[in-house]
């Protein structure tokens, strides 16, 4: 039996322990200061003012993680039902996305203006405050149990999350964007200024994304850029907060009608996330020179929690939380769809008592969560905006067919410690949400697998279901020395697998985008539509980087992070070398159309 955890004596320490967000602001400021300062060939465990690296930045980062899961945590604590810590967790951030975003979108309403640093810190931590108030004079819900592990967990977090982010510094705070992460961050910034994160169609292929169906990244992603600024670290730090809730998704679902998890299953489950997360930080990417931590490992980390905390609910019988995860993982990325369908058929192929009766009500549960959000597109007015993982994306990308590419095997076996695979030759033991999730992998595997062009990070799911079927066999949970052992050995060895082969930060972007003067489109700082429309242009400069050609045919970058680049700092005049100019404008002495289109015209100085 999993014991219920006691939230009592963390209503007044999580207000505590979230004090130190406040300095979110400056540490902001104070890092992006440093960027120039260090030398992007070797930017890793720089010397340069440690005090702020190695001490204050992960402190405050830690901090501002807490204070944003703190409303959510608090009202979770009153559920007058047992949680583990792991599901605790879930559901509290669950919470938090609703009412901290709310409150967020209701107070910027209020004061008419974005509401960012302290004036967003402040308000989350009111509420946390007054919900721990209310908290200490309501009856006791959840807290009439203890957990005695909970503090230890809380701990191994706390130390999980300040050794990523230190040693993955010039990742999260210097590295330049690329194609995806600058979208991820323009998408994100709309909440700044709108209460939905939808685009103009005026602002052109920008637009294309979020839809319905990708809509919930942008929330959690904007409370960092609100605390920690316009930055690239604003919207790359929520995935510090993701791989805290994956790897309580995984445990979650791991004890889901099962005894505790281990202390050594629990470390080495949280390995496997370490190596998911140095894989997602430098391989999962379109970019022929970086992966971009806030796209698209943010995007399909999120999913992965919803999708794991669904299947963990249903296999507890939490039917109300069940569906609500799996309407946030439609709600997140179209490939919420596939993991979804793909369990109910594993569910349907388990070939244990009862198997097609529980699949069918999970498939009319998943019906009704696709009705839902249908209904919500209706509603809002907006498209599903499906991307890659939209049907007709998918359907095309089976025009050209590869079955020979072992790579792929690669792909997914080394990312999360290779050991989870083992769970294969549990089959005959396994029980009916074990097999689920073996068959679920293998059928979204074959489905990506046989695609001739495809991405690494389309494979995210067949890295991550088999760690939760393996650590749910009984003589793994029952502390097997021989399997804890062979699974440290393979979890080492994926790691060693897994690391960059080169030391240097990707910079180019934001040393191009330096050159350029976007001083004709000055609506950048308020999201103006027709400057994103006219940003397109600058693709004529350079080839563009969505396109899988690689980099040997030239310099290839984003158009998107350039123009947001040339908005950050403008260029000195002996700087500059490239114009971005309304249609109607001449070009100036000594340079040379480029291109032009109805809207914009791009010229250069300097060939």
């Amino acid at each position: 039996m999993i014991e219920s955890c006691d939230t009592k004596s963390l209503r007044w320490l999580l207000p505590v322990l979230s004090l130190p967000a406040w300095a979110a602001p400056w540490v902001g400021e104070a890092m992006v200061g440093l960027r120039d300062r260090v030398d992007p060939a070797v930017p890793w465990f720089s010397a340069i003012e440690p005090w702020l690296l190695y001490g204050v930045m992960p402190v405050v980062v830690l901090s501002s993680l807490i204070l944003v899961m703190m409303p959510g945590l608090f009202l979770a604590s009153s559920a007058r039902r047992e949680q583990s810590f792991w599901t605790w967790l879930l559901e509290g951030f669950a919470t938090s996305l609703v009412v901290v975003s709310v409150l967020t979108a209701g107070v910027q309403h209020l004061v008419g203006k974005p509401l960012v640093g302290l004036g967003f810190i402040g308000s989350v931590h009111v509420l946390g405050l007054l919900l721990a108030i209310w908290r200490s004079r309501t009856p006791q819900g959840a807290d009439r149990a203890r957990c005695p592990k909970a503090r230890s967990y809380s701990l191994m977090l706390a130390v999980f999350v300040a050794a990523f982010v230190v040693v993955l510094t010039p990742k999260f705070f210097w590295e330049a964007f690329n194609g995806d992460g600058a979208h991820s961050f323009e998408a994100t910034r709309l909440l700044l200024f709108k209460a939905l994160p939808f685009w103009s169609p005026q602002a052109g292929a920008v637009s294309s994304w979020p839809g319905v169906n990708g809509m919930i990244l942008p929330w959690p992603a904007s409370w960092f850029l609100r605390m920690f600024g316009e930055n690239e670290a604003g919207v790359r730090l929520v995935f510090l907060l993701f791989l805290v809730l994956l790897g309580a998704a995984l445990v979650s679902l791991v004890e889901a009608g099962r005894s505790r998890l281990s202390w050594p299953g629990l470390l080495l489950s949280f390995g496997s996330v370490i190596g998911y997360a140095i894989v997602m930080s430098f391989s999962a990417t379109y970019d022929p020179y970086c992966a971009d931590i806030a796209m698209p490992a943010t995007h399909d980390t999120l999913v992965m929690i919803f999708a794991l905390a669904a299947m963990g609910a249903c296999a507890r019988g939490a039917w109300l939380w069940g569906g609500t995860w799996c309407v946030l993982a439609l709600m997140t990325s179209p490939a919420g769809l596939m993991v979804g369908a793909a369990f109910i058929l594993g569910l349907a192929c388990s070939r244990r008592p009862g198997a097609w009766r529980l699949a069918f009500w999970h498939g009319l549960g998943f019906v009704a969560s696709l009705a839902l959000l249908f209904a919500l597109s209706r509603v809002l007015g907006t498209g599903g905006g499906g991307g890659e993982h939209g049907l007709v994306s998918m359907l095309r990308k089976y025009r050209v067919l590869a079955f020979l590419d072992w790579q792929k095997f690669l792909w997914v076996l080394v990312p999360c410690g290779i050991y989870p695979f083992f769970c294969f030759f549990f089959w005959r033991r396994a029980d009916q949400t074990s097999r689920a999730l073996m068959v679920a992998t293998v059928v979204v595997f074959v489905a990506y697998y046989i695609m001739a062009r495809v991405s690494l990070h389309f494979f995210v799911p067949v890295m991550i279901l088999p760690v939760a079927a393996f650590w749910r066999q009984d003589h793994v949970l029952n502390r097997s020395m021989p399997a804890l052992g062979l699974a440290a050995l393979l979890l080492f060895a994926s790691l060693w697998l897994s690391r960059p082969q080169e030391g240097h930060i990707y910079v180019a972007s934001r040393e191009v985008g330096r050159t350029i003067d976007a001083s004709a489109f000055p609506g950048y700082a308020t999201m103006e539509p027709r400057g994103f429309r006219a940003a397109e242009l600058l693709g004529r400069l350079f080839p563009n980087s969505s396109h899988e050609d690689g980099a040997d045919a030239g310099y290839r970058g984003s158009p998107l992070a350039w123009f947001h680049y040339a908005h950050e700092e403008a260029p000195g005049p002996e700087a500059e070398n490239y114009l971005l100019l309304r249609r109607g404008q001449h070009p100036p002495e000594g340079s040379r159309l480029v291109a032009e289109d109805e809207i914009a015209r791009v010229c250069v100085y300097d060939e």
